[in-house]
């Protein structure tokens, strides 16, 4: 018997029909899935791409932050006008004999021998700073205890650009210079 078709006509039938079943089939499993019916384990690994994601569509529970390196608009986001955080602020909390009892870091202080007269050295330029200076316990009160009748007063030293001098005096006492603890801090 001889075939009604050749023998490679048939083959290519057969192939092209086979073809047209696969990629019918293929299409409407990927048209009539059900929703959210595709999970993780259907997924290649590496294989959702950042143009598979809807734009804004994870959220930080969804990203490993450890993997993700500084954006490059933030690389300097600690420092403003060249200055560190620290050079922006400082501070200092100094006993009456000059002893520091807390600082910022990388402050140094001086009594200068005389009543209430201190020389307070920072780390940094504080030339151009805002500068506040109150006179405070060296450890903590009651409530509605009794305050300091003290003030301090802070102005800039001609020993160099990193240095203030601090006085303080004893308001009861008429304003005369008196060993009294302070707060100096620094705004840049």
């Amino acid at each position: 018997m001889k075939p009604i078709l050749g023998g490679s006509r048939y083959a290519s039938i057969t192939a092209t029909l086979a073809l047209v079943v696969a990629l019918g089939g293929t299409s409407y499993a990927a048209v009539n899935l059900p929703k959210n019916s595709v999970g993780s384990k259907q997924i290649a690994k590496a294989a959702v791409k950042s143009s598979d994601v809807k734009n804004d569509g994870l959220t930080g529970k969804d990203i490993k932050e450890s993997s993700l390196s500084t954006v490059p608009s933030a690389t300097s986001a600690d420092q403003l006008g060249g200055k560190t955080l620290r050079g922006l602020s400082q501070w200092v909390h100094v006993e009456t004999d000059g002893d520091i009892i807390a600082q910022s870091g990388g402050i140094t202080v001086t009594d200068l021998a005389a009543p209430g007269r201190y020389r307070v050295n920072f780390p940094t330029d504080v030339s151009a700073c805002g500068l506040n200076a109150n006179v405070s316990a060296a450890s903590p009160q009651a409530d509605l205890g009794t305050f300091d009748p003290g003030m301090a007063m802070v102005v800039r030293s001609s020993t160099g650009p990193n240095a203030v001098q601090v006085g303080t005096a004893d308001v009861a006492a008429g304003g005369t210079y008196e060993d009294k603890p302070f707060i100096l801090t620094v705004q840049c």
